[in-house]
């Protein structure tokens, strides 16, 4: 998923001229560069809470002692969300965006059309394959977690199963 760069760089444009960048677009006046990167920055907030694995390796460490629940019920829950997501991406016309932006909304689309389709298919029912899985993400997790402190150590072992 995309993230608050994509927003800083392209979501805050101070003191440029109206183009295709500021055009109303929202009920509230917003920009659909605005829009798109209010989108972009909650989804990526949701994914960043909903896989702490995935929080831990670019940097957010809060919940380095917790694991990604992975039942029917959570995988049905993020998809509705991520429906969520692309039905409020797609309430922007895409033409009031420059044409660098287009590129981001497109590509922010596609992975959320991916993850949906995914969903449809239950791939969560295969949690395991030869190039990823849980295995493979718990056996990285020395490369991605700080083991700075005991607090580390303890947030390693405590995201462990019994």
């Amino acid at each position: 998923m995309f993230g608050a760069r994509w927003v800083k760089e392209n979501g805050q444009k101070q003191g440029s001229k109206p183009n295709a960048d500021t055009t109303t677009v929202g009920p509230n006046g917003e920009t659909a560069v605005r829009v798109v990167g209010d989108s972009v920055e909650d989804a990526w907030a949701f994914e960043l809470r909903e896989n702490p694995l995935r929080a831990t390796s670019v940097g957010h460490h809060e919940n380095n002692h917790l694991l990604p629940s992975v039942s029917t019920e959570d995988e049905t829950r993020r998809a509705e969300a991520r429906g969520g997501f692309l039905e409020r991406l797609r309430t922007i016309d895409r033409s009031q965006l420059a044409p660098a932006d287009r590129i981001s909304y497109d590509m922010f689309e596609r992975e959320l059309a991916d993850a949906l389709s995914e969903f449809v298919f239950q791939s969560f029912q295969i949690p395991v394959n030869a190039d990823s899985g849980f295995h493979i993400a718990f056996s990285q997790l020395p490369s991605r977690m700080p083991f700075n402190t005991t607090k580390d150590y303890e947030n390693l072992i405590g995201g462990c199963p019994a």
